[in-house]
């Protein structure tokens, strides 16, 4: 899908490959554009993976900091400056699997010589709709044991959030040191903020997980969910419970995580307390996965996710693969941040972000050094120079395709399917939307992006494409349920 999108915006792309095919690894590398509308490939290198500090990796010894080769860099700027004049962005497809390319810190090699924002395609369609008029945030903030940035970070998160050119509603849950260091007032009539407090996680936890064991039970009958593990929760559901517990329904737009993190061997993992309420240091916390917060903003209803990398981390490596990891399988923004010097007062950038995330064309394209983003190519339209029309994402229709019988008209194998009714279209003008409406949305979203992932070729490549009939068949089943469920929401969505 990635490869279809650069294809369908014209994109300039740096195109990153980790190459195992050869007696070395090594990491090749191609710069693409579209002069004149025409695909044209500049060059191709291959570095070494010593260049970017990777080099005799194990599980026990995982990267401490990694980097662009200077003589790659040099290349792209050079090639940059003398043909990519009207370009909007340089583009970066980061082609998975790709180890700990994702990682390394591109946008801070090429930001400081480069005129150009730098942006990362992600691997998803379609772009999502706004859930509401305000930009409602969730943010989650968990220090470690004697550390006192939480309370900091709130407060220039807060300070950031001002410029953004809508009312702004600031869930904040965060672990008890940090909520301690919260007791002034803050926010004003254009940030709303509030605190929630840590002390209620645990009881949240055991209600909402009594809710769903009640509702169980009166649907499946006594036996068809055990209450093991709701005295001694995972760490990611007792804090997902009371995020959900403390919005009561409402919706949010974005979800920021801030947390220590750290590599399993190669697997990034970030930190949890145990309960939000209790300190924790590295040998007593849990450990959440992506999938764990990703999951957690699709029932959040939050179209931008973002995650920052704490004074103190102990693997700002992990953070990085974690949010690129999301930003690849999201069809929203997905942003990382840089927190590890707040003097110089990173919260403001990611205030800008979503300011442009809000404005579109009205705000600059994020630029700083310290953040990464994982962005449609369509946020940036307004910001092109000649802004290109949206073409038809796949092969024309073949008219000897069959349509089964009530399947959704205008789905034919081969195409990639778009977004029909919007079930948040109705609440556009409401400031907050329900959960529950914005959470279906995502889904929606998730189910068209995994079909447009996977479309089949048409039908008649049966002799190239063999079982090709059968993967049809499923797809067009599946983007007929899918229209069913989208309709159905849409239906009970309406505003009274």
């Amino acid at each position: 899908m990635a490869e279809l999108l650069i294809q369908r915006w014209r994109l300039a792309v740096l195109r990153v490959v980790l190459d195992v095919s050869g007696r070395a690894p090594q990491v090749t590398t191609s710069l693409v554009g579209y002069p004149e509308g025409r695909r044209h490939e500049y060059w191709t290198r291959h570095d070494p993976l010593d260049g970017f500090g990777l080099a005799g990796l194990t599980p026990d010894r995982p990267p401490d900091e990694l980097q662009v080769p200077v003589a790659l860099r040099d290349a792209v700027l050079d090639t940059l400056r003398e043909h990519f004049g009207s370009e909007a962005a340089l583009w970066l497809r980061i082609v998975p699997p790709s180890g700990y390319l994702g990682a390394v810190p591109w946008e801070e090699s090429f930001a400081e010589t480069m005129r150009l924002p730098v942006l990362r395609v992600p691997d998803r369609l379609p772009v999502g709709a706004a859930s509401g008029r305000a930009w409602t945030m969730a943010a989650i903030v968990n220090g470690m044991r004697g550390q006192d940035w939480g309370s900091a970070h709130v407060r220039r998160l807060v300070d950031a959030l001002r410029r953004v050119p809508v009312p702004v509603e600031l869930d904040v849950f965060a672990d008890a040191a940090t909520y301690a260091g919260l007791a002034d007032p803050l926010g004003d009539e254009h940030v709303a903020v509030r605190l929630h407090d840590p002390g209620t996680a645990a009881q949240a936890h055991r209600d909402r997980q009594a809710r769903v064991v009640s509702f169980s039970r009166r649907s499946y009958g006594s036996g068809a969910m055990s209450v093991t593990g709701t005295s001694d929760p995972a760490a990611h559901l007792l804090w997902a419970d009371w995020v959900a517990e403390g919005l009561a329904g409402r919706a949010v737009r974005g979800l920021h995580v801030v947390t220590d993190a750290m590599l399993d061997g190669d697997r990034p993992l970030l930190s949890a307390a145990v309960d939000p309420a209790s300190p924790s240091d590295a040998w007593e916390c849990s450990y959440v996965t992506g999938d764990d917060v990703r999951r957690l903003a699709d029932s959040l209803g939050a179209e931008t996710l973002s995650f920052g990398s704490p004074p103190d981390n102990r693997s700002d490596v992990a953070t990085r693969l974690v949010a690129d990891t999301a930003g690849l399988q999201r069809s929203g923004p997905t942003l990382y941040l840089d927190l590890r010097a707040p003097e110089q007062d990173p919260e403001r950038v990611l205030g800008e972000a979503v300011a442009f995330l809000v404005a579109g064309g009205d705000e600059p394209v994020p630029t700083d050094p310290r953040l990464f983003a994982y962005l449609q190519p369509e946020h940036l339209q307004a910001a092109l120079a000649e802004p290109v029309p949206a073409p038809a994402m796949a092969a024309p229709e073949d008219p000897r395709a069959p349509s089964s019988p009530g399947s959704w008209p205008g789905f034919v194998p081969g195409r990639v399917p778009e977004r029909g009714a919007r079930p948040v279209e109705d609440w556009k003008d409401a400031d907050v939307v329900p959960t529950w409406i914005a959470s279906s949305e995502r889904y929606l979203d998730a189910g068209y992006a995994d079909l447009a992932k996977s479309a089949a070729p048409p039908p008649q490549a049966t002799s190239t494409f063999p079982g090709i009939e059968t993967k049809s068949a499923y797809d067009d089943g599946q983007a007929f349920a899918l229209r069913q469920l989208e309709e159905l929401v849409t239906k009970h969505a309406r505003r009274s």
